[in-house]
């Protein structure tokens, strides 16, 4: 695997890809821009690496890496996120207080929200429901149980700006 590739990477037990450009290799999580249908950028994804069943660059992966490089979506700047360890990069969620959308083992279930307290395995978050509404509760996760998280993808702005509506 190559920085800088475009990717379509199968997750064990899980029936569809997720796909993007390499951004940065971790020993537990590998960064991508996130690319929906075939030449949409849709923010950034960090995907844990033991989950990964197999990574694909054929052919097709190679034509649209061309047409994001013509749309320029190749050079779209990426965030520093440290990928030293399991918990480095909720941590830096934590400190830069982004809105994350994750994926626990089942592809079924996803979570919105910010990390507002990290310990060594766990943390907890301030849940955004899916109609974009902020909870009052707090939910606790096991760090261990992440396959993939997203932020800055248009679902997540879309959701953010909505909740600023109903708030105002």
């Amino acid at each position: 695997m190559e920085i800088g590739k475009f990717y379509s990477f199968k997750i064990k037990g899980w029936q569809y890809a997720i796909n993007g450009v390499v951004c940065d290799i971790g020993s537990d999580w590998i960064l991508i821009k996130a690319i929906i249908g075939d030449f949409q950028y849709d923010g950034f994804s960090i995907i844990r690496t033991k989950h990964i069943k197999e990574w694909i660059h054929d052919e097709r992966n190679i034509f649209i890496e061309h047409v994001l490089l013509a749309k320029g979506i190749m050079d779209i700047s990426f965030p520093n996120i440290p990928l030293d360890n399991l918990t480095t990069p909720f941590l830096w969620f934590l400190q830069q207080k982004e809105i994350i959308f994750f994926t626990p083992k089942d592809e079924s279930d996803g979570f919105m929200g910010e990390i507002i307290k990290l310990r060594k395995r766990q943390f907890d978050l301030h849940p955004m429901l899916s109609e974009g509404i902020w909870s009052l509760d707090t939910w606790n996760f096991s760090i261990n149980d992440i396959i993939v998280i997203e932020w800055q993808s248009d679902y997540i702005q879309s959701l953010i700006k909505y909740s600023q509506t109903i708030v105002s």
